[in-house]
């Protein structure tokens, strides 16, 4: 029998137990994570201080107030090229900084840079470059439904300091300017019905936040529709396509499951791990049973046609290993979970894609990644490492400057959608350049480049802006935003004489297609360039031609997605320029040629540099492939002439038109 003395002893340790945790929630550097999930599993040994090491990694290489136009208020996320930013990246950073870190002007100075380059909608124009200029106009839906989420969460971890009513608008404007009939828009003035939209900015497990945040139920209805868009590739396709038809969800375009569509499963697996979401659910079982299916984690690689799952891509990352463990969280998949995991804390760094998405990922997978004012509960079951301070930040952080004006209080009325068929003005077809810019802007905390042999960066679709999509009509975008197309071809009048390389120079190209559609609005070639020497080769020598054919006079662009060299596994994705010039050669109107900056270095003997690229119309208009000289519908690397080698402006490999 229980003693008064015993009782008394038991509840003077509860209460000293409930005291100390009460304090411990309370003090300002409390990260409230590690709760359980309502719903799904967990990896085995997962450790929080795997995400807060993947976070303060980031943090270093990644944040920088270099750039902005108040280095003193404002942090950016630098994007692959380590000099622009792209709104993707803000979002990403601000949903780390308001679970991860101690400090909420971290979050307050990343909202402040989001604010500056807002569109005529209110919404953050998707990319800038490191000269503070928009290159970019108009906005990406993945970013702002982050960002959205990122403030909900700041305001219930630093409730009184002005994140609520940021909140409530950025809230608002998703519903008015990025949802439409068939559920959510990729951007706010493209896509939609009767267009495109993209399954991986499908954050399904936002919209009962954003609901319980604002009051507004139309959430509801935004989900029904998005997961009814995914009905078709449901059924009918092996994995989710990069992009869909909003309308029908059937394939946009190119049937690929690539470097967007690898975030699907992270996307909807939370809204499984929040709400036990039957939708979310199922899709989870869909994406571990095939990677299950295909040998597990090790099988993994960074690319596959969606319709019918067979493998295109050749290297493994953190991109796509990490989404697939999140949806074994909701699958139950222990061992596919365990090995993304343990992959996924092993991994890099790597680039500013691959970093930002190991940090979300083990953010979910270490239960961090809770829903603002849901249901997971509970003690937390580690004290987390502090983040230290943003390195480049040298001044006393500024208050938050934005005070507090509602706290939760239901949308009004205004963000009910009121768009007008407006055509957009063809100035406003955003810019997708790959040019870093000048050194002077380049940040102070350099990254750390360590990039694993088998590894390569995301191919970053850019967001596609239709000529006669409707925009707002009351706000015009400012001329400063206007983008310019920097690649005017100019006509190439003669063969390029050949010779033979001097030296022990000798090379051959391999070439294979990243995109076998005809015809298609992004065509994608990749090659690789051997050297056959005995000596190592300087890629700033290099020259690398690929002839085609534009069906039209639009502008275009050539975006490089990936460069790497073999075997080190060296990443100069950002030392590889491009050209598109005009020619008259075969038949030929158009070749891109692709050059190397000195930082790209050189070939070793017997190595060789891999180069992944994609090109479009300033329309995005299709191209047909089956006229280009240089295409061939080849999915596997292989030696390939149509694709012309140059060493110090001769022709060493390969055969002109």
């Amino acid at each position: 029998m229980t003693s008064i003395s015993d009782c008394l002893q038991i509840t003077i340790r509860v209460v000293s137990k409930f005291f100390l945790f009460l304090t411990v929630f309370l003090s300002p550097g409390f990260i409230p994570f590690s709760w359980a999930y309502p719903f799904g599993i967990t990896p085995s040994g997962a450790s929080i201080t795997d995400a807060t090491n993947a976070y303060s990694a980031f943090k270093q290489n990644h944040f920088t107030s270099n750039g902005t136009s108040d280095p003193t208020n404002m942090i950016r996320v630098l994007w692959d090229d380590n000099t622009s930013t792209v709104s993707e990246g803000m979002g990403y950073g601000m949903v780390m900084a308001a679970y991860l870190d101690s400090d909420k002007t971290v979050v307050q100075k990343l909202w402040n840079y989001v604010a500056s380059h807002k569109d005529g909608d209110g919404l953050m124009n998707w990319k800038i470059d490191g000269s503070n200029n928009t290159v970019g106009s108009n906005s990406a839906t993945d970013a702002e439904v982050d960002i959205a989420l990122a403030l909900v969460q700041a305001n219930q971890r630093w409730p009184g300091s002005g994140f609520d009513s940021l909140a409530s608008t950025q809230i608002g404007k998703i519903l008015q300017f990025e949802t439409d009939g068939c559920g959510l828009k990729p951007g706010d003035v493209f896509g939609g019905c009767g267009a495109q939209t993209d399954p991986s900015y499908f954050s399904t497990g936002y919209f009962a936040v954003y609901k319980a945040f604002t009051g507004n139920s139309s959430w509801d209805t935004v989900k029904t529709n998005v997961y009814n868009s995914l009905t078709f590739a449901f059924s009918n396709y092996a994995l989710d396509p990069d992009w869909i038809n909003a309308s029908n969800g059937t394939i946009f375009n190119s049937d690929h499951y690539g470097y967007d569509a690898c975030r699907t499963p992270w996307r909807l697996s939370l809204d499984y791990l929040w709400h036990g979401d039957s939708h979310a659910k199922m899709w989870s079982d869909k994406f571990t049973n095939f990677f299950a299916s295909k040998g597990g984690v090790s099988t993994i690689r960074d690319g596959y046609t969606a319709s019918s799952g067979a493998l295109t891509g050749s290297n493994q990352n953190v991109a796509f290993v990490g989404a697939v463990g999140c949806a074994a969280m909701a699958s139950g998949n222990q061992t596919l979970l365990n090995d993304a995991y343990n992959y996924s804390k092993n991994f890099g760094p790597n680039g500013y894609f691959n970093d930002a998405l190991k940090v979300l990922y083990l953010m979910t997978m270490t239960g961090a990644y809770t829903e603002p004012g849901g249901s997971g509960g509970g003690n937390p079951t580690a004290t987390p490492t502090p983040v230290p301070p943003t390195p480049t930040k040298t001044n006393t952080p500024a208050p938050p400057t934005n005070t507090p004006t509602l706290t939760n209080t239901p949308a009004a009325a205004t963000n009910t959608p009121t768009r007008t068929n407006t055509p957009l003005a063809a100035t406003n077809t955003p810019t997708h350049t790959n040019t870093p810019s000048a050194a002077t802007n380049t940040p102070t905390n350099t990254a750390v480049v360590n990039t694993p042999t088998n590894t390569a960066t995301r191919t970053n679709t850019p967001i596609p802006v239709a000529t006669n999509t409707p925009t707002n009509t009351n706000t015009p975008a400012p001329a400063t935003n206007t983008p310019t197309w920097t690649n005017t071809p100019v006509p190439v009048p003669t063969n390029t004489p050949t010779a033979t390389p001097s030296g022990s120079a000798q090379l051959h190209a391999q070439y294979k297609a990243g995109n076998t559609a005809d015809p298609t609005n992004g065509p994608a070639p990749q090659f690789r360039i051997y050297n056959d020497g005995s000596g190592s080769l300087a890629l700033s020598s290099l020259k690398v031609r690929y002839w085609y054919t534009e069906e039209g006079t639009q502008s275009q662009v050539a975006t490089i997605d990936y460069a790497g060299l073999q075997p080190s596994g060296t990443s100069i994705t950002s030392s590889v320029t491009t050209s598109i010039q005009l020619t008259t050669l075969g038949g030929q109107n158009h070749y891109i040629e692709y050059g190397f900056s000195a930082a790209a270095g050189s070939i070793a003997a017997a190595g060789y540099v891999e180069v992944q690229s994609r090109f479009n119309k300033s329309d995005w208009s299709n191209y047909t492939q089956s006229n280009d000289y240089s295409y061939g519908a080849v999915t596997a690397f292989q030696n390939w002439t149509k694709i012309t080698v140059y060493l110090n402006g001769v022709l060493v490999g390969g055969t002109e038109p």
